[in-house]
């Protein structure tokens, strides 16, 4: 079995290419480590970007979708998305269960006058 870097999952090597989606946009099919740098880079983004919202926000970076039988993954969309808390657990809730949202809650402490 080979490991592919997303989540440590392992393939029977016979691994298909993942599409890759970019704010729900096709782009490509590309090959688990691709997709994995592409997953790090939004990552990263998305990382700066909690660190300027305040706390009641969420940044998604990545809705991945994988074979619940094979545990290999199938799609990667991959964005930045600032949205209030409660639209993030109305998304959570709607994802089919082969679906992970990957996200960073805002860092900034919300301050009333």
């Amino acid at each position: 079995m080979i490991p592919n870097l997303i989540n440590n999952i392992y393939t029977d090597g016979l691994h298909r290419d993942t599409a890759l989606y970019e704010d729900s946009h096709f782009m490509a099919f590309l090959q688990p480590y691709a997709v994995d740098e592409r997953i790090e880079e939004y990552r990263e983004e998305a990382l700066a970007l909690a660190e300027n919202e305040p706390c009641d926000r969420i940044v998604i970076y990545a809705v991945l979708e994988y074979d619940e039988e094979r545990g290999t993954l199938i799609s990667a969309d991959l964005m930045c998305r600032s949205v209030p808390y409660e639209k993030y657990v109305e998304l959570a809730l709607k994802l089919i269960s082969s679906c992970r949202l990957f996200f960073f809650r805002g860092r900034k402490e919300i301050i009333d006058d």
